[in-house]
């Protein structure tokens, strides 16, 4: 411009304006981060505007009593290191869980069970599960007559943010893929909002490594049960956070199974630091904690693995850590799924992730899950987050029942397409 200016006043005159442009962007929070360039054709694609106007009008908030209490942060991050070992994990399955199918009710076209059983946090972490949350909730929907010969397949099914109870809609004929369906309900949230009329129930930052926990361990409970009852291929799937939930649950089951984690990602941290979501964070209030509670910095923060391949501590590690920094940290900690198992076999996974999403927004500074898991299919979807969950259930759909399909010929030697000529002849 200033090279411009010295040729005369006239070349502000060949300037054209136009409307409003929407640019991603983001603040460095690591010395790496600050010293990385895009070159052309890596520009960030624009973040979806649906997406904002519809968190704006939302009412919910998170965290509004904080980061949760510093005990129960230290227990989580004792047990944390038997969720990254794939054969640590069943040391902690070792309770007797009182599996209970509930109710049963049967039309000509499905079967629909409910049932409970005890949360295995329940005997780990009694003080940090709420007593309301000991009882697992879970909802079967299985075909009455199973279209796919010798298959039983099933998909696990994790709810996603603002769905956490089960519902008497959860479960309707017109949710069958052809698969039969089974839907956890994320227990550690019923006493949350049973308790509360906030409309959230994410009281505390710790309130998403408890339901993390919890939902991973009662995820293996369910898998059990519908192998010992003859149903595979199994599958785990999920939209948002579910879809997070999903991946780090099937990395804990000890065969290969299918999996479609839709609309989630590496990890969780850009959800809340970056994401159209950080608006409804009480910075403040978090900030005023780390002054207040010295145990969250000296105590919790120096526990931290940083099991991830790029370093997210902060730049100036003699600056304070501010309320930001330490959100980043402590959800990689506990939801980057560099530090948790990968599934057996990558390649039965399928990811569904959406192109604009402003609810997970990209970080050149994160791993890409595909390539985190290599092996693994990648789709996108050309709009945003909320976009994708309105227009596009088929998607998702279709990614489950594509992976189940991976898994059936991979591992079942059988398809669970229809028996044709040449279907006959693609599996021979």
């Amino acid at each position: 411009m200033l090279e411009m200016t010295r040729t005369g006043p006239e070349w502000k005159d060949k300037i054209i304006t136009g409307d409003e442009t929407w640019v991603y962007g983001y603040d460095p929070e690591t010395k790496r981060q600050s010293a990385e360039w895009r070159g052309q054709g890596m520009a960030m694609r624009p973040l979806s505007k649906l997406d904002s106007a519809y968190r704006s009008i939302l009412l919910s908030k998170f965290f509004g009593r904080g980061w949760g209490k510093p005990d129960h942060i230290k227990k989580l991050l004792k047990y944390r290191v038997f969720f990254a070992d794939r054969h640590k994990s069943p040391q902690l399955l070792d309770h007797e869980c009182s599996f209970q199918i509930k109710k049963v009710e049967s039309t000509m076209e499905h079967v629909l069970y409910e049932g409970q059983f005890v949360s295995p946090l329940a005997h780990l972490m009694p003080d940090v599960l709420p007593p309301e949350s000991h009882l697992a909730h879970f909802q079967i929907l299985q075909p009455a007559r199973p279209p796919h010969g010798k298959l039983r397949p099933l998909c696990l099914h994790l709810a996603g943010t603002g769905d956490h109870l089960i519902s008497k809609n959860t479960c309707q004929p017109s949710f069958i893929l052809t698969p039969a369906v089974m839907v956890s309900e994320q227990s550690s949230f019923r006493s949350m909002t049973e308790k509360s009329d906030q409309r959230s129930s994410l009281h505390n930052v710790s309130d998403i490594f408890v339901m993390g926990g919890s939902l991973c361990l009662e995820s293996q409970v369910l898998l059990s049960w519908a192998e010992r009852n003859g149903f595979g291929p199994l599958a785990v799937s999920g939209l948002s956070m579910g879809g997070h939930m999903a991946s780090i649950a099937a990395g804990h089951w000890h065969k290969p199974l299918a999996l479609a984690p839709c609309l989630s990602w590496t990890t969780a941290s850009t959800v809340f630091t970056q994401g159209v979501m950080s608006a409804a964070v009480p910075w403040r209030l978090l900030e005023d904690q780390l002054k207040k509670v010295p145990a969250y910095l000296e105590d919790i923060l120096p526990s931290f693995t940083y099991p991830y391949k790029e370093s997210a501590e902060p730049a100036d590690t003699a600056a304070p850590c501010t309320a930001r920094q330490f959100m980043r940290l402590i959800m990689d900690e506990f939801t980057h799924l560099a530090g948790f198992a990968r599934p057996v076999d990558p390649a039965m996974a399928v990811l569904v992730a959406a192109l604009h999403d402003a609810y997970v927004p990209p970080n050149p500074s994160i791993e890409p899950l595909d390539q985190l898991w290599a092996g693994s299919e990648l789709r996108r979807l050309d709009c945003g987050h909320v976009a994708a969950f309105i227009l596009n259930q088929a998607e998702f759909r279709k990614a489950i029942l594509d992976a189940l399909e991976k898994t059936a010929r991979s591992y079942y030697g059988d398809t669970m397409l229809p028996q044709t000529p040449l279907n006959n002849q693609l599996t021979t």
